[in-house]
């Protein structure tokens, strides 16, 4: 739908890109688009010509990326990209600001960007039905966040989240380790937030300067949650026979196997 409005051009050539795009003119600005259901792969770098932009929709596309650019769109407060196949999110990410609704639910995501931590505007963050193992330590700084949807993500970490946010945290525990599920069973907030408040990098590195430093349960954590970063880490430091690389590297080629034997 074109509207009569007169818009800018580097506005109207984005909207030409698209086939029928829905769009709302506010002050000669496009302020409202959506693109949901349009059978999209990929989106131009010039989506980030429409800085006026406050409300988003992506939803229900074929998605896997989106451009940088898509942080030029610092006027956004909502992000919708249901439904699509999304593997990580740009850095640039970070700079929408005045986000207060950001949807990933139904997507491929592995990993979040340390900037997402920048959203302190952000209320709504729905992560439902990803491939996330892990959450960047920076999401304890989205200070304004009511809701948080990590069901249907194989989780196996948490940060160091404040308990206000572990309390209103939509989580299924049992990619943790034993103890951790325990905690979460009980609904022991100080407990968790006590248990998680190394990271498995943390972990990693205190290993590597003083093996017996580590408590059983942060052994425990260790072998359980130790990704690709921190099984590279202990390679390059200890000896293929240390008994804890030992069991991560055991359970990386478990995890390998299995992931195999889904996708055959």
């Amino acid at each position: 739908m074109i509207s009569e409005i007169p818009i800018p051009k580097s506005e109207k050539n984005v909207l030409n890109y698209f086939d029928n795009p829905k769009y709302v003119v506010k002050n000669g600005h496009v302020v409202t688009l959506d693109l949901g259901r349009n059978r999209l792969t990929s989106l131009p770098e010039s989506i980030g010509n429409l800085t006026s932009l406050t409300n988003l929709d992506l939803s229900r596309n074929y998605l896997t990326s989106l451009p940088e650019s898509i942080g030029n769109l610092t006027s956004l407060t909502n992000l919708n990209l249901f439904n699509n196949c999304i593997t990580s999110l740009p850095e640039s990410i970070g700079n929408l600001k005045l986000l207060t609704n950001l949807n990933l639910l139904k997507n491929i995501l592995i990993s979040l960007p340390d900037s997402i931590g920048n959203l302190k505007l952000l209320k709504k963050l729905n992560l439902y039905d990803n491939s996330l193992t892990s959450l960047p330590e920076s999401i304890r700084n989205l200070s304004s966040l009511e809701e948080l949807d990590l069901i249907k993500n194989p989780i196996k970490t948490l940060p160091n989240l404040p308990i206000d946010l572990l309390k209103r945290l939509h989580f299924q525990s049992n990619h943790l380790t034993p103890k951790g599920q325990q905690l979460f069973i009980f609904q022991s907030s100080h407990e968790v937030r006590e248990y998680y408040r190394k990271s498995p990098k943390k972990l990693a590195s205190q290993y590597i300067s003083d093996p017996k430093s580590l408590t059983k349960d942060e052994i425990e954590r260790l072998i359980h949650e130790a990704s690709i970063p921190e099984k590279k880490l202990l390679e390059n430091k200890l000896p293929p026979e240390n008994p804890v690389l030992y069991e991560i590297i055991k359970r990386s080629a478990v995890e390998l196997h299995n992931g195999l034997k889904i996708l055959l």
